[in-house]
């Protein structure tokens, strides 16, 4: 049965959430690069949300990966850009 206020084309946004645990070197990486992963379209089809512990040796990631700033180093120059472009859908708590 067709009912004739159901419209024939639905628009749909499938978002895969990806949780990192972790927001080390291996971590931060991950998220970012995830999050950067786009579909044929070019829309990005992942939201990611990092998870790190409240601790005082850590607690500072999450403010720095929310700005789009890593909280590690890295000799790959694309890691910042990727970090940076990618913080609009990481989405990190402690």
């Amino acid at each position: 049965m067709i009912m004739k206020d159901t419209p024939s084309v639905v628009n749909v946004v499938l978002w895969f959430i990806v949780v990192v645990m972790g927001l080390g070197f291996v971590g931060a990486v991950m998220a970012a690069v995830v999050a950067d992963a786009e579909d044929a379209k070019g829309n990005p089809k992942k939201f990611v949300i990092g998870m790190q512990r409240p601790s005082t040796r850590s607690y500072w990631k999450i403010p720095l990966m929310n700005r789009g700033l890593p909280p590690v180093s890295s000799d790959d120059p694309e890691v910042l850009a990727i970090m940076y472009f990618g913080h609009e859908i990481i989405t990190c708590r402690s």
